[in-house]
């Protein structure tokens, strides 16, 4: 006697029993429009963060060196003598290291701060067209940029395939019938400049190492003139100490820059 199986055969695809061929999906790709949006908002994301950056340090190095420029200001009105033929060559030296300091803090201070204020105005000027294109609208941008008819035509000389430079039998390809791949990349020109429309990376970093510079030269002015003022108008005793912690507080931190250990190579992922 034979037993009928209630099991119905069903084919094997990829080592695994389907119902049909349809059940076998392919996996959803994107189209090369999707990953150009993509492409797009996480360019705008990184220029974002750039801003947010460089206006951080601005606006810190403001703050920092008004602060500076304020104390050198006060130290000023103690460390002027009321009459002129007073003065000694101590006390010349440290009035004119602390102006010389309070003209680098305050031109750090005045540099900074225009800087940050444009970076502000531009953050202002990209929140403005992501609220157009929020609402549906197109940015007002009739004008191309400079040098985007050469992207073009790069673009379309390597879409175009290669010819055969020498004349003979046509060459057929084989058909492809498979999906086109999908390319992420977003050719772009940057106009590097105080005037453009967008962020001169080249220009902020310039500012950012002048600042930099003119706040350690106004710092190193303010030091060295409070101890002329310590050999100035204190007692031996008090102007020896004062220029033996400065030459430690200088020496340490040379010995920080200059000191190389272990765990230099570690960072933070």
């Amino acid at each position: 006697m034979f037993r009928r199986s209630n099991h119905s055969a069903r084919p094997v695809y990829a080592d695994r029993y389907v119902d049909s061929p349809a059940a076998m999906k392919a996996p959803s790709r994107s189209t090369q429009e999707e990953q150009d949006e993509v492409d797009e908002e996480a360019r705008r994301q990184a220029l974002k963060d750039l801003i947010s950056s460089w206006n951080d340090r601005f606006q810190l190095i403001s703050l920092i060196t008004t602060f500076f420029a304020s104390v050198e200001a006060g130290m000023l009105q103690t460390t002027t003598p009321s009459d002129r033929n007073d003065s000694s060559n101590w006390l010349s030296a440290c009035n004119a290291a602390l102006l010389g300091g309070l003209i680098m803090h305050a031109n750090a201070s005045f540099v900074s701060f225009i800087a940050a204020f444009f970076l502000i105005s531009f953050k202002v000027r990209v929140a403005k067209k992501e609220e157009q294109i929020a609402r549906g609208e197109q940015p007002h941008s009739q004008h191309r940029e400079p040098g985007s008819i050469i992207i073009d035509m790069a673009e379309k000389h390597i879409a175009t395939p290669p010819t055969d430079p020498r004349p003979g039998p046509l060459k057929i390809q084989p058909s492809n019938t498979s999906t086109p791949p999908v390319w992420s990349r977003n050719p772009h020109l940057v106009q590097m400049g105080p005037f453009s429309r967008e962020p001169p990376i080249g220009l902020l970093s310039r500012l950012h190492s002048f600042c930099i510079f003119t706040s350690i030269t106004g710092f190193t002015l303010a030091v060295t003139g409070i101890v002329c003022y310590a050999w100035a108008m204190q007692p031996l005793s008090v102007s020896v100490f004062t220029s033996v912690c400065t030459g430690l507080v200088l020496g340490g931190g040379l010995f920080t820059l200059m000191y190389r250990s272990d765990n230099d190579s570690m960072y933070i992922s």
